[in-house]
Parts: structure tokens; sequence; C-alpha cells
């Protein structure tokens, strides 16, 4: 390791580290590290929305049924997602999952296109991120500022599955919202 890459680490770390070069500018890798924290703000608030819902249910569970750690953002979408369709249909926590269940699952699969992919860069934007799945291979442009706005995304809708989840808890109360506009 040169001194340029090691003025880079940790001061007293005794860690063997190895610099990569990914190609990517600064601006994409810090785009792509905000991609990174969003998306798990939305991983781990998930489950916690689920568990509240179990909690909160009229029915019981099995030990397998209340499982909500350890699975896949899918699975675990899915089962939050049944859950959610047990509410009444006017329950807020209802409203406010359905209206951005999408959202967060599209933005979830863009995050895995972001993260899971093989990153190509010529010598100007945008990169281009590669990623092969058993039915094929998928290029996508992207130039900084595409992953950032994917990122802002995120952002915002892990802040609405918080309070989703934290009025499902009983953290916040449902709002009162009249329909009332004198």
């Amino acid at each position: 390791m040169t001194d340029a890459a090691s003025e880079n680490l940790t001061p007293g770390s005794d860690q063997n580290w190895e610099v990569l070069h990914t190609g990517l500018a600064a601006d994409h890798l810090i785009a792509l590290g905000h991609v990174a924290y969003w998306s798990a703000r939305i991983d781990s608030t998930l489950p916690l929305l689920a568990a509240a819902l179990i909690r909160t249910s009229s029915r019981s569970f099995t030990a397998k049924e209340a499982q909500v750690q350890g699975m896949t953002f899918t699975a675990i979408f899915e089962k939050t997602t049944a859950l959610i369709g047990e509410l009444a249909v006017d329950d807020q926590v209802r409203r406010m999952f359905e209206e951005d269940a999408n959202a967060i699952f599209a933005a979830m699969q863009d995050r895995n296109h972001l993260l899971h992919a093989y990153w190509l860069r010529g010598p100007r934007e945008p990169a281009i991120a590669q990623r092969t799945r058993k039915n094929g291979t998928t290029r996508t442009e992207f130039t900084a500022a595409d992953v950032e706005q994917i990122a802002v995304r995120l952002a915002t809708l892990s802040d609405r599955l918080w309070l989703t989840y934290a009025i499902a808890e009983g953290i916040l109360h449902p709002l009162e919202i009249s329909d009332d506009s004198t």
C-alpha cells in the first residue's frame, strides 16, 4: 500500500487495507452511500411495522407466523402487506401504507439494481450499472444526480414508513383530518 492510500485510513487501525478503484467519481460513490443508508432504514423499519401489526392484531399467530427478523425484503414486504390487508379499510395505518407501498417496493428494486451492479465507467458521465440475473443482463446508465434522486426518494419513503410504524405502534396518535375547509 502506498503512503497516499494509507492517508485515508483510520488512525491506529491495524487492519490490512486494500485500495480498490471502482472507476466511479466521488459524487457517484457518495450518492450510492446515501442509497445504502436510506434503503437500510426501510429494511429496518418494515419489520418493526410488521411486529407492531402482529402485536395489535386480534388473531393469534404461531411463532413462525410472527417471525419478522432475518427475512428478505420481499418476504417481509409481503407479510406486512398481508397484515395491512387485515386492517379496516378506513384505518389510517392501512391508508398510509397502501399509499406508499408500490413506491417503496419500486425504490427498493432500484436500490438492488444500484447496489448489486457491476459498475462500468468511461471517461465521462454517465456510469453504467450492469446487473446479471437469471433472466439476462441489464445495463442502465446512471449519472450521479440520477443515483442521488433515488436516494432522496428512499429518504422520503423511509420517513413516511417510519411515521406509519409510529402510528401503528402507538408512538404517535392517528391524525385527525377534517374535510372542513372553513
